[in-house]
């Protein structure tokens, strides 16, 4: 397997707290949390070297491995380990008024700050875009994680529950949601030159490779070098959410609930290749990339959008003899320009046009228009304490 060996330890050091008031018709909430988070590991890919058997001298790869004679090998040279460090600094400040006997207000603002990944020992490289060439962080101007970072976010939170008439209550909702860093982003700055490079080994007219030799330096050269780098101006993804609700209560019908709910996404990581050949044509291909130097250059940005969209129905009946039913129907569209961040089977979240990302807006690789579930409760009759509070 080729990133064997796989080595990881996380460790989150957390110092939190929170403080509750009551005073009146208002609760007061208010806490703060500061997190400091470790990555310390090894993920190495083609260390060991990788032999490929493909069926070329014999008809057979089987055939191919019982004379010893690969077609193609790989081998990395790496510097490891990854060791990547962030802060996590956030606080929140709430209110739940109950302004009437009908209407209660939920008030709220919290604040978010994520600092961007880095290694204590500036041990990662990514790509200059004034010099087009890799650098290492920490020099030339270069900020140890390879962007500028950002100052931090602030989220509302809004919501309130009203009930005009009896048995029925109207509620509703708006907040904004941070991301959490993720450290996969910033990890890939391992896997540049100088730390990392790739060596591929061929048999030529003169001299085969073999399993007692698969690595000679007289087969092997070092290709263009495939970089992996992150936009300068990368800032942590954000949600906003919010939905409307109206809830009735039918006489000896049930709990009927009709909600609109929906959601966008802003921010959100992605991949391209800015060295992507800007136009189709013949002849060699780093002719036509803005840096012909290197093979693909996968930037991760933060440019992805997302938004959702959904009519949300359920009905809750009690029925007799301890049984009940619920029964709820979603109408929903998810429209996106990347679904994830890294690649799924379903979907490889990568551009056919990475300099045309809006060719990608389209309906999400999980979007369900329509999902309807049914289910039954049934709480076990007697008293006796083998049965009793089962359902």
């Amino acid at each position: 397997v080729a990133s064997l060996p796989i080595d990881r330890s996380d460790n989150t050091y957390e110092l939190a707290d929170n403080l509750t008031l009551i005073r009146g018709a208002h609760s007061l909430k208010l806490g703060a949390e500061i997190r400091d988070l470790q990555l310390n590991g090894y993920i190495e890919v083609y260390s060991r070297g990788q032999i490929n058997f493909t069926g070329a001298l014999t008809g057979s790869g089987i055939g191919d491995l019982l004379l010893g004679l690969p077609t193609l090998d790989i081998q990395s040279r790496y510097t490891g380990p990854q060791t990547l460090r962030s802060k996590s600094v956030s606080g929140y400040v709430q209110d739940d008024w109950k302004v009437t006997r009908k209407l209660t207000l939920n008030l709220g603002l919290r604040y978010e700050y994520d600092s961007p990944a880095t290694d204590p020992t500036n041990r990662m490289a990514t790509f200059d875009f004034q010099t087009g060439q890799t650098v290492q962080v920490g020099t030339n101007g270069i900020s140890r994680s390879g962007t500028h970072g950002w100052d931090g976010g602030f989220g509302p939170r809004v919501g309130f529950a009203w009930s005009p008439m009896e048995h029925t209550v109207v509620r509703g909702g708006y907040g904004v949601y941070y991301d959490s860093g993720m450290f996969v982003v910033n990890s890939s700055l391992y896997y540049n030159p100088p730390f990392f490079t790739v060596s591929v080994y061929f048999p030529s007219a003169t001299s085969l490779i073999t399993l007692a030799n698969p690595f000679a330096p007289s087969n092997g050269f070092v290709p263009p070098a495939a970089l992996s780098t992150i936009s300068p101006n990368f800032q942590p993804a954000y949600s906003q959410n919010w939905n409307f609700n109206i809830q009735r209560e039918i006489e000896h019908a049930g709990i009927i609930s009709v909600a609109y709910a929906g959601s966008k996404g802003t921010h959100l990581p992605r991949s391209l290749d800015i060295n992507q050949p800007l136009l189709p044509g013949s002849g060699d291909i780093a002719s036509r990339s803005p840096y012909p130097a290197f093979s693909n250059i996968l930037e991760t940005e933060s440019g992805g959008n997302s938004e959702y969209q959904s009519l949300q129905v359920s009905f809750r009946r009690q029925l007799a003899g301890g049984l009940s039913l619920l029964a709820a129907y979603t109408f929903s569209k998810s429209i996106d320009d990347t679904s994830a961040f890294l690649p799924t089977s379903v979907d490889q979240n990568f551009p056919q046009d990475s300099h045309n990302y809006r060719l990608e807006r389209g309906l999400s690789s999980y979007d369900i228009p329509h999902r309807a579930t049914v289910a039954f409760v049934y709480r076990i009759p007697g008293g006796s304490r083998w049965t009793r509070g089962f359902e």
